[in-house]
């Protein structure tokens, strides 16, 4: 009977995070159309370089932000699995309304609506899988969603690319949505991708939440609160701080690599936005998820109360790359050049993304768990989402000039953001204290 019961248990966990893993890779598909459309897109809204970097960065950011702590208090307290269904209703219906919109207005508030939806996934996710896994196979199963968004850019960039041309096309592909431009038929397409996570969801029932021993309800049901969970994390502890500023600091240098570097190619190399597609999407999956794969083997013989400072070896490592690697960018003269960059930073961040929610869902209280990672996200997507696409939009309208502007304005955010994530990882390093992670994940 017991063995019978962990079969079952494993294989629900199992499809579990297989599920939230597809529902983050469809968000993340559906956040990131808008690259490969930026161009015609522009052209028939009459948009500014900096306007499209809002679009890709604040109006999706900020309002993740806002949609992230109210879905992090939900997520401790509710259905998980019905949240995150309703969720993702709501943000594919929001992506298909992209494709009607006729204006900035109109595009930013779609937008906004999907980011405040997407907020929900990774705090649901990781609660889920801490209460159905153990300690040792929690890390591979976080790594597992968090490279989902390497399949979700990288289809996005291939599916993109690929219904771009097709819908440009006309003739035959004048059935969908007559009368309606080739971005608009990709946004619309997408957006109906979301009904198979919605169905699937619909079959899964909530697990149920682990229980607590009586001393660490009592000491956990102290800091329920969200000021509990702030305190917590910035002012009682001198690692939280530091790590999670750099994790967004870090995180900013992965979002404007997605969010410019094709356009980039596509404008100093004179190529179509739908053959960039299909060149980076490829590279965007399969190097992603190689880099997610060489965290996870780095870590697979680590005992549990060293986890942490490993984690925080291997990002500190892929920070000192990133940098060298970012201030390569201004130099590219030559489309191969450009791709392997393009590759580099997308390894080291698969790399990063894998392991980099681990020392918070391994240290953090249970009942504070959700709201944690919910303020991490929220601070990654609004620092890194937000601040990232929108800077380099910024320098490349405001600061720099020439053809090789939006090159020189990519290198500059990215290598500066590489060079003080190091810095507040390195402090995050020295003030690590294994006896209290140890502690907790036991």
């Amino acid at each position: 009977m017991t063995r019978r019961y962990l079969d079952v248990k494993g294989s629900k966990a199992a499809y579990l995070v297989a599920l939230m893993s597809l529902c983050y890779m469809v968000s993340y598909l559906d956040r990131s159309v808008l690259t490969i459309v930026a161009q015609p897109l522009k052209s028939t809204l009459a948009l500014s370089d900096t306007q499209l970097g809002v679009l890709q960065g604040f109006a999706f950011s900020i309002f993740f932000f806002i949609g992230g702590i109210p879905l992090g208090w939900m997520v401790d307290r509710t259905n998980r699995i019905r949240l995150v269904a309703c969720c993702v209703l709501i943000w594919s219906t929001a992506t298909m309304l992209c494709g009607f919109a006729s204006n900035f207005g109109e595009l930013f508030a779609a937008r906004a609506c999907t980011a405040a939806a997407e907020a929900v996934i990774v705090p649901a996710g990781l609660s889920l899988f801490a209460d159905l896994l153990s300690t040792r196979r929690i890390p591979l199963a976080s790594s597992i969603l968090a490279t989902s968004p390497f399949i979700g850019g990288g289809i996005a960039l291939l599916l993109g690319g690929v219904a771009l041309s097709y819908f440009g096309l006309g003739g035959n592909a004048s059935w969908f949505l007559p009368g309606h431009q080739a971005w608009q038929k990709v946004y619309v397409l997408i957006g109906l991708l979301g009904i198979i996570p919605i169905l699937l969801l619909l079959l899964v029932k909530e697990p149920q939440r682990k229980e607590l021993d009586l001393a660490e309800k009592v000491e956990q049901a102290k800091m329920i609160g969200l000021s509990h969970t702030l305190k917590y994390l910035f002012f009682e502890s001198k690692f939280y701080a530091p790590y999670i500023t750099g994790v967004c600091t870090i995180f900013l240098v992965f979002y404007s690599v997605i969010a410019w570097f094709p356009i980039l190619l596509s404008r100093q190399f004179q190529i179509a936005p739908a053959e960039v597609g299909k060149s980076l999407g490829p590279i965007f999956i399969i190097v992603g998820l190689f880099g997610g794969m060489v965290s996870q083997v780095s870590l697979r013989r680590v005992a549990p109360e060293k986890i942490v400072a490993r984690i925080m070896a291997i990002i500190l490592f892929s920070c000192a790359i990133q940098f060298a690697n970012m201030l390569s960018v201004a130099f590219v003269r030559n489309i191969y050049v450009g791709m392997v960059l393009y590759a580099i930073s997308t390894l080291l961040t698969g790399v990063v993304v894998s392991t980099a929610y681990t020392p918070i869902q391994l240290s953090v209280p249970n009942r504070m768990r959700g709201k944690a990672m919910a303020i991490v996200f929220c601070g990654i997507n609004l620092l890194g989402t937000g601040l990232g696409p929108f800077l380099v939009g910024f320098f490349n309208d405001r600061v720099f000039v020439g053809a090789d502007s939006l090159a020189k304005a990519l290198c500059t955010v990215g290598s500066v953001a590489a060079c003080l994530g190091a810095l507040l990882f390195f402090r995050a390093w020295t003030v690590l204290n294994p006896p209290h992670v140890a502690r907790q994940i036991g």
